[in-house]
Order: C-alpha cells, then structure tokens, then sequence
C-alpha cells in the first residue's frame, strides 16, 4: 500500500507549482516549540487558498558551524537539514490547515522519513525555497511532501510522517 502512495506522490512533488500567494499572519515560533538553533524558519512566505500548500525561502549562513566539518574546502548543507527544513515547514502547514485556532503546537516528532531524494547541492548563503504540500492528515499522523528548489533547480524531494500534539 505505502508503496503505491509513495510513488505517487513522489510524482506529485516533481510536478507541484507555487500558488503560495496568500499571506501568513504567523512566525514559526508562534507555531513551533523549537528554539535556538534548532528554530531553523524564521519567516513563512505564503500559503495556498485551499491551505494544502506552503512556501518558505531560506538560507544557512556562510558562519552556520555545520560547514566547519561538511565539508571544509567545499562545504554542502547535509541532507537531514534539508528533511528537518522540510518537517518544520510541514509541521507549519499542518497547524495553519487544521489547527490554526490552537496555541502553538506543545509535541512533535518525526515518526519516519517514507521518501529523500537529493538531486543537486545546497550551499551556503544559497537561497532556498521550500514548498510543502500536505499528502495525508488525520488526528494523530499528518504526511507532507517538500520540494526544495535553488536557483530554479530542484535540489531536494522529501516526504515525512510527523506526530503533531496540538
């Protein structure tokens, strides 16, 4: 079953477009419990009128310490921040889709990532945009698919599976 599904929207992700045009009243902090350097959205760029799609722009600093080991000389931005970019912004169109009334979200936790496919590197002071589209929603288990793009090439597929306790 899940192998069907997957493709699918594995397919979906490689076909999605940006009509993210509606404006976002809220801060990821205001949605999420993750702080620090751990926070990695500062701002959400818009979201689609039926509330299924999001797009976030980002950027890891030239001075982020993860480039002081991957890899010195030629630094990438290493993929499970890339599958963490993509579960914050998804756990953020979770919220806005059905929850949006409720306080931040109080407990969140990545139960498996079902698909990563990484197509072309991301380095730093990059601009990325991240485009996520909720794939399946239920009171306990939420999936959504993120499409990372740099310089109108696609960087990155991911698909996750988040617990979210609102």
């Amino acid at each position: 079953m899940w192998t069907d599904d997957i493709n699918q929207w594995v397919c979906d992700a490689k076909k999605i477009h940006d009509d993210c045009n509606i404006p976002i009243n809220k801060s990821p902090k205001e949605i999420l419990p993750h702080r620090g350097t751990a926070l990695l959205l500062s701002d959400l760029d818009g979201i689609s009128a039926n509330k299924k799609k999001l797009k976030v722009t980002h950027s890891f600093c030239n001075e982020n310490p993860i480039f002081e080991g991957h890899f010195p000389g030629d630094p990438v931005v290493p993929g499970i921040f890339l599958i963490e970019l993509v579960a914050q912004s998804g756990v953020c169109l979770v919220h806005l889709n059905s929850c949006e009334e409720a306080g931040a979200v109080n407990k969140i936790r990545a139960t498996r990532v079902l698909y990563s496919e990484f197509s072309g590197e991301v380095k730093p002071n990059d601009k990325i945009e991240v485009l996520v589209q909720l794939l399946d929603i239920n009171p306990f288990l939420s999936v959504f698919s993120g499409t990372i793009t740099c310089d109108s090439n696609r960087s990155a597929i991911i698909i996750v599976e988040v617990y979210i306790e609102q």
